[in-house]
């Protein structure tokens, strides 16, 4: 009896994590502050084909599985740009017409992956995006967006994961298209309305 509990609170120990991770295309929003805008606008986001967004490790701290997205970066977060931007209320283009705001996306990091310590793991997201504005011609307006996800689990599981990278995620993109809507609030901006 001792002998089982003894090998069983070893592969406890151990945290098995030998499972890929797949996140599912589905974006969730965290966005409480929904209106209506008329405005179009075109997303272009940069060609990142890699699917891997993070690792899974075991108890200690050894990469042992990898976190994937069922599409690239690129067309995943394209997705889920136009589902936050049609959630707080603009107008999505799929195709760039001449009226068009356009965001020009580029990705600095997605990724997600517990930092392993002796108690405890801390699960962290993280979203770096560069996003480039036109809103007119001549009107470029450029920022970088960073936000992290953490939480600290003493076991820890796929759906931990997936929370902590879609949650540094969400806050990214809401926080681009909130930042969006005041740029277009602005007394100087002035864009062709559909």
């Amino acid at each position: 009896m001792s002998k089982g509990l003894a090998i069983l609170s070893l592969m406890f120990l151990c945290s098995c994590a030998f499972t890929d991770v797949n996140i599912q295309r589905e974006y969730y929003s965290k966005s409480t502050e929904k209106s209506r805008s008329n405005t179009r606008v075109y997303v272009h986001v940069d060609n990142k084909e890699d699917r891997v967004v993070g690792v899974k490790k075991n108890g200690y701290g050894i990469d042992t599985a990898q976190v994937y997205l069922p599409t690239s970066q690129s067309r995943w977060l394209k997705d889920a740009i136009e589902s936050e931007l049609r959630i707080q209320g603009f107008i999505v283009s799929k195709f760039r017409k001449q009226s068009d705001v356009v965001l020009d996306v580029k990705i600095n990091q997605l990724f997600v992956e517990p930092d392993v310590g002796f108690w405890a793991a801390s699960l962290i997201g993280i979203a770096d995006l560069n996003v480039r504005a036109k809103i007119k011609k001549g009107h470029e307006y450029e920022r970088n967006f960073v936000e992290v996800e953490r939480s600290t689990e003493m076991v820890w599981t796929d759906t931990d994961i997936k929370e902590r990278f879609n949650g540094a995620v969400s806050m990214c993109l809401s926080d681009i298209a909130v930042r969006l809507k005041e740029l277009l609030r602005s007394k100087n901006t002035k864009v062709a309305k559909r």
